[in-house]
């Protein structure tokens, strides 16, 4: 019994020391509420009634916390250069701003980092210097984006050549960070620009030409013209962007240009598509034949015809005349969005064929069959089967497309035998006369054999295999006690483990600022993907949960995967959705999509109708819609805390490594 005693008495400490452990930080955080409200109301009195006995009082206990705040403070509201010099005063007569330069100095990373974003409330261009020595130190990229934005927070012109000397052999990732942040830049900017024009060096033309995405200028965009064919990579993508952002014009003169390089060129066809009306098709069809650009170019003109709907018919008369397959199956895919409108409207559907051609040969045929299945007028549905009968012999891909998603009757029709129909790999649930079924074969199987061992067993013999069970069943106790035992401390040490790395992030997440977090293009977009089947009860909560999210540049998409209920008729009258033929980014197989619509109320919200392909084909349709970098995938029954986002993403931010997936925990 030692054993089993002494086993239980550590299990009994561990729980006991846990739940004491909570009671403590649940008694320490309520300890940090109050010195936060205590110390916001002091900063208040600094400020507004130049009363700073009682903030001098705080900073004695607590100077990190109150530099802390004070910086969250600064971020909400905008205060003066004589209303921050005095608090500024104060928070140096502490001596912390000596130790945060000492911490810039310290072999632990997660100090630094957190020294970087402590010092922006205190910086001046007395101590402008020092941070830039710390720039030029620092080997950590995320470290270095926290002392750029202490540089650029400065608004003293040194702190560009700061930002430029760091772009010295930089990665891409901190260069695309560092160009988002010039977007901040403030009127400064144009002084030092203005003198830095005749510079070699690639680090401030970068800045430069990063400044002039919000500085709009004749002499910048002489110069971003200038350096669109620049040597080096850093500077001619810096050149590229801006030019696409803000000069799209500069960019369309290259688009045929044969001494451009593929990125320009793929650019440039995009921002011909966006500036040019009428667009000129001959010119543009040329793209189509080339395949480094082919995709760039269905894409351009997709959404070209959905921003001046009254050229579809042009380019639908331009396509009669094509004779090359490339060019044909590309103006076909920009089209066929539009198929059910063009074969409604009108009095020759024939100028159709092309179209419906280019779509079964591009192995495009997903809106060819969800308008086929939707169709009730019986002229039109045999001009379709018409035109798709011969494919079903000679293409074998269309014929197994069409015998997963065409509805019975238009199988009949095309000759399609039941034998061709994929069987469904959709979960069916059980019912209750299933779950009773099931469970009296289960009896049966359990209590059959012990039955049958009992009824031919004497007395004796039954005492005997008595002791026998019990011996084994003892021994079976000791076995199944020691697995769990060690499990249970494997599980202890891994936890612990776990505690150390979840304390660093959860100081990383402290040191952030919104303000920092929220600065366009330092986190990633991100598009949410969230499959319903059947979610007709639930799905609107849903979707209003995920539209608050905290974060910068994220978008909805809710896919509808053949739903049996009304789920999309709830959300069509819920967000009074209305129907789109976006760009499709991906070129991912999947089940025939019904209708893409958006909410003129909420437009970060798409949502996909489709026919039944399970959960791995509705979200890879959503990663055909998605437009951002990253995607998320959460069921639409979930809820998301509102921050959820940014705490995920936020590990990007502290890591030097390019992040291919972040992950979270789902709690019942």
């Amino acid at each position: 019994m030692t054993i089993p005693l002494i086993v239980f008495g550590i299990f009994l400490a561990a729980n006991i020391a846990a739940l004491l452990g909570l009671l403590l930080n649940k008694r320490r955080g309520r300890a940090s509420y109050l010195n936060a409200q205590k110390i916001r109301g002091a900063l208040s009195d600094a400020v507004l009634n130049s009363d700073s006995g009682g903030l001098k009082r705080l900073l004695r206990h607590h100077p990190k916390d109150s530099l802390m705040l004070w910086r969250d403070l600064m971020t909400a509201i905008t205060f003066s250069a004589g209303e921050m010099e005095p608090i500024q005063e104060i928070f140096r007569s502490t001596g912390i701003e000596k130790m945060l330069f000492r911490q810039l100095r310290s072999r632990n990373t997660l100090k630094r980092y957190k020294a970087a974003h402590m010092i922006r409330p205190l910086v001046s261009p007395l101590n402008l210097d020092r941070i830039m020595v710390a720039l030029r130190r620092e080997k950590k990229e995320f470290v270095r984006l926290a002392l750029v934005k202490d540089l650029l927070a400065s608004g003293d012109k040194r702190g560009f050549d700061g930002v430029a000397e760091s772009l010295d052999r930089c990665s891409i990732g901190y260069f695309k960070s560092v160009r988002a942040m010039m977007a901040s830049s403030g009127h400064r900017f144009i002084g030092w620009a203005h003198n830095n024009l005749g510079t070699d060096d690639p680090g401030r033309m970068i800045v430069i030409l990063s400044g002039a995405m919000v500085h709009v200028t004749g002499w910048l965009k002489d110069y971003v013209r200038a350096n669109l064919g620049h040597d080096d990579p850093l500077v001619r993508s810096a050149a590229i962007g801006t030019a696409e952002a803000v000069y799209p014009d500069l960019l369309a003169e290259q688009a045929d240009s044969p001494d451009s390089d593929i990125v320009t060129r793929r650019v440039s066809i995009r921002c011909l598509a966006q500036i040019s009306y009428p667009l000129d098709l001959d010119r543009f069809a040329g793209f189509f034949s080339d395949s480094a650009v082919q995709d760039v170019a269905v894409s351009a003109l997709t959404g070209y015809v959905s921003r001046y709907p009254e050229e579809i018919e042009r380019v639908v008369a331009y396509l009669q005349d094509i004779e090359d397959l490339d060019v044909q199956h590309s103006i076909a895919a920009c089209l066929a969005g539009r198929l059910p409108f063009l074969l409604v409207s009108g009095d020759d559907p024939l100028r159709c064929h092309p179209i419906v051609e280019g779509m079964v040969e591009s192995g495009k045929s997903a809106g060819l069959i969800a308008f086929l299945n939707s169709n009730r007028d019986p002229a039109m549905e045999d001009v379709l089967i018409g035109w798709i009968k011969p494919y079903l012999e000679s293409d074998a891909a269309f014929r197994k497309e069409c015998a997963a998603y065409l509805v019975q009757r238009l199988r009949v029709s095309l000759g399609i035998t039941p034998d061709e129909v994929p069987k469904s790999t959709r979960k069916i649930p059980l019912s209750m006369s299933d779950r009773i079924a099931l469970a009296a074969i289960l009896g049966l199987i359990i209590l059959f054999p012990i039955a049958a061992v009992v009824l031919g067993l004497s007395g004796a013999t039954i005492g005997r295999s008595w002791i026998v069970a019990r011996e084994a069943f003892r021994q079976f106790t000791w076995g199944f006690g020691f697995y769990a035992v060690t499990l249970n401390c494997i599980y202890i040490v891994l936890i612990f483990l776990a505690r150390i790395n979840l304390g660093a992030q959860a100081e990383y997440w402290k040191i952030l600022d919104k303000e920092y977090l929220f600065t366009p293009g330092i986190l990633p977009s991100i598009s949410i993907l969230a499959p319903a089947y059947n979610e007709e009860k639930n799905v609107v909560q849903s979707v209003h949960s995920l539209l608050t999210l905290e974060y910068p540049d994220f978008q909805v998409i809710v896919i509808n995967d053949g739903s049996a209920d009304d789920t999309i008729g709830v959300l069509q009258r819920e967000f009074d959705l209305e129907r789109i033929d976006p760009a499709m980014s991906g070129s991912l197989s999947t089940a025939p999509v019904r209708g893409v619509y958006r909410s003129p109320g909420y437009a970060k919200l798409l949502v996909i109708d489709k026919d039944n392909g399970g959960k791995a084909d509705a979200l890879n349709t959503g990663v055909n819609l998605a437009g951002c970098d990253y995607v998320c995938s959460i069921d639409s029954d979930s809820l998301l805390e509102p921050d959820a986002l940014l705490r995920m993403t936020a590990q990007i931010l502290t890591s030097d490594t390019e992040t291919i997936a972040v992950g979270g925990n789902i709690l019942p």
